[in-house]
């Protein structure tokens, strides 16, 4: 009980060879990733309903309303409605929650609610299960509250915060094995850093991925340039070719990037990602040199793209050109305006 990652929640669910999942009586979720959140909250549904029983026993209450019995009528009603396999898994020591009351908007729940609420928490019937969504913004602060230190004393209190892009990688791999799917760590970093990096689109990505390869298992690499439409070039080649300092291959591969209408921004964007994540994780697979030109180029692209002195294109061009010869940006000749 007490203050969770995501991650550590998912953990908990996870059930053991002949042992039950367990489900904490209350919940509050809160912090920026309201993906990861909803994401939880629809696998917390699937734990403990089933469609012929969801109608009846998942209760959604405003924490905006001025009304508090609503909400208490909704956790002390008992189970309308259960299944034969949830009746199984009780007497099988499984958990007995069977009624899920969700409160959208917790943090409008007014202080007289808050207090009132708190001593209720370790009464609820053991075949509640309620989640306080926390909309708004969210501080440490707000452990403080006496209803958030009850709701860490008898149940969890869930931070979902922004990934990392190690941890993106690591749940694009849970979320295609919970498709029955396997994608190595190679080919998830490929698919995270061909993405803007949203976990919406990269959920959308490995729906599509899962689509795409049918009953084979392992997802690799090569599907995810052919899923995204590459034919010959691939937005990774070309990040490799520039870090090689490939002046001929690297642009090649942006030229049928182009050609092929990959956009400008969001290459420049991979490139930036790319260079990002392999000093944190490997600092010394690219030489200081070559690092620091990209870096700079990079600067320097996006700069004139977003002051108009360059196309999206000519910048991208430029960057491949001061990137791959000798001496980088520092040496590279501007192209004369007449």
């Amino acid at each position: 009980m007490g203050l969770l990652k995501s991650s550590a929640l998912w953990s908990s669910w996870q059930r053991g060879r002949g042992a039950p999942v367990a489900v904490a009586p209350v919940y509050l979720f809160a912090g920026e990733e309201t993906f990861l959140r909803d994401e939880a909250l629809r696998h917390l549904e699937d734990l403990l309903l089933t469609d012929e029983t969801r109608l009846f026993n998942r209760e959604v209450v405003s924490g905006a309303s001025a009304d508090f019995l609503p909400l208490v009528q909704a956790c002390e009603t008992l189970p309308l409605k259960s299944s034969p396999s949830r009746s199984e898994e009780r007497a099988l020591g499984g958990s007995p929650r069977e009624r899920l009351i969700i409160v959208k908007e917790a943090q409008r729940i007014v202080a007289a609610h808050q207090a009132e609420l708190a001593p209720r928490l370790s009464a609820l019937p053991e075949t509640t299960c309620l989640v306080l969504l926390w909309e708004g913004p969210w501080r440490r602060e707000e452990l403080k509250r006496p209803l958030v230190q009850e709701i860490q004393r008898v149940g969890e209190v869930v931070e979902f915060l922004p990934l990392t892009p190690s941890e993106a990688v690591e749940w694009l791999m849970a979320a295609v094995k919970r498709r029955e799917k396997c994608l190595q760590p190679v080919a998830a970093q490929a698919l995270y850093e061909t993405t803007e990096g949203t976990l919406r689109e990269l959920a959308h990505e490995v729906d599509k991925l899962c689509w795409f390869v049918g009953t084979r298992e392992e997802i690799t690499t090569q599907d995810i340039s052919q899923e995204g439409g590459y034919r010959e070039a691939d937005p990774l080649r070309w990040v490799a070719a520039l870090k090689l300092r490939d002046l001929p291959v690297s642009l090649a591969l942006l030229q049928q990037l182009l050609q092929e209408g990959e956009e400008p921004v969001r290459l420049l964007h991979l490139a930036a990602r790319s260079v990002i994540r392999e000093r944190q994780i490997s600092p010394g697979m690219t030489p200081l040199e070559t690092w620091r030109s990209l870096t700079q180029a990079i600067q320097a692209a996006d700069l004139a793209i977003k002051t108009g002195r360059e196309t999206p294109a000519g910048a991208l061009t430029r960057l491949t050109v001061q990137v791959c010869q000798p001496g980088g940006p520092s040496s590279a000749r501007r192209p004369s305006s007449g």
